[in-house]
């Protein structure tokens, strides 16, 4: 089994399209950043009288009364402006640290759908080469072979998508240096982005076995990210608005509850008419239900590709 998982791991270094997609990711976060640099006001004095000019003009208007009738929750027009208009929502638009948290949480989706390409990449690459073949001659165990692949591809998009938000967060920060503020990060926040890293990383390294699945089962590359994309048109944008029970098992929605590590509110678009459950309206999906969902489907889907895998004849 070493052999064969080391053999995987050559095999996967030596496919071209995937350190294409891998400097193709990082020239596009280094690209995005350096715009998102240039853009950026700073936080000189310019800007910052700038904002407290509108912060001012801001007040102005609420006490004449321009933001509409006082709620009853605040005792005094004074008190309702105080919470209505705060002065950090006319600070310059500038680069804050703190907000790589938001942005790496931002980015998770483009992350994820990186490790299912690349699933499907490393899972179709010797079916759309004609290799196949020559790789049962000399393993002829199938199931060896998938298990070997499935470690060798989640470890590898593993590694990437980690490698790729360190890079996202160390270019980020030369950015901020630039043109933004370190002041206003809290204690132990390092610490924070390191747990979303490998959130979004694991997140990452499951759907790239779905990707593998879906490319085992239809014996190419190109036919495992056409079933993933037909998959979230379908299921995703379709169905789970069409019958609201299914939204709480789909990829999509999942992923947003694990990667954020939040609960996550799915509203009913097309909720019943006549006495509708609570159910039936909204669903709060958890973060642990969220991760046992995709965990659930990848297994489901391993099976099934072991089962095409192991009785399909390959020619």
């Amino acid at each position: 089994m070493r052999r064969l998982i080391s053999s995987e791991f050559l095999r996967a270094r030596s496919r071209r399209v995937v350190p294409m997609m891998v400097v193709g990711a990082l020239a596009g976060v280094l690209i995005g950043v350096t715009i998102g640099t240039i853009v950026a006001e700073g936080k000189d004095s310019t800007a910052v009288r700038r904002g407290q000019r509108m912060y001012e003009l801001g007040v102005r208007r609420c006490l004449d009364g321009n933001y509409g009738p006082v709620p009853d929750a605040y005792a005094s027009l004074e008190e309702f402006c105080t919470e209505a208009v705060r002065p950090e929502s006319f600070g310059p638009d500038s680069l804050d640290f703190f907000d790589l948290d938001a942005l790496l949480e931002g980015t998770a989706s483009l992350v994820i759908m990186l490790g299912a390409f690349l699933g499907a990449t490393l899972g179709g690459a010797d079916w759309s080469a004609g290799t196949m073949g020559t790789l049962l001659t000399w393993e002829p165990r199938r199931l060896r072979i998938l298990a070997a692949r499935a470690v060798v591809v989640s470890i590898v998009v593993f590694a990437i998508a980690v490698g790729a938000q360190i890079w996202l967060s160390a270019v980020f920060a030369g950015g901020v240096a630039v043109k933004g503020s370190f002041v206003g990060t809290p204690d132990g926040f390092m610490g924070d982005v390191a747990i979303s890293i490998v959130r979004v990383a694991s997140a990452s390294a499951l759907f790239s076995l779905i990707g593998l699945a879906f490319a085992t089962i239809g014996r190419s590359t190109v036919s495992g990210i056409s079933a993933f994309l037909g998959y979230l048109i379908i299921v995703e944008l379709f169905i789970a608005n069409l019958v609201f029970v299914t939204a709480r098992f789909t990829f999509g929605r999942a992923a947003v509850a694990m990667t954020s590590g939040e609960a996550l509110l799915l509203v009913n678009p097309r909720p019943p008419r006549v006495d509708p459950a609570p159910d039936q309206l909204e669903f709060l999906l958890q973060p642990g239900r969220a991760w046992l969902t995709v965990i659930g489907w990848v297994v489901v889907m391993l099976l099934v590709a072991s089962a095409s895998f192991r009785g399909r004849d390959v020619t």
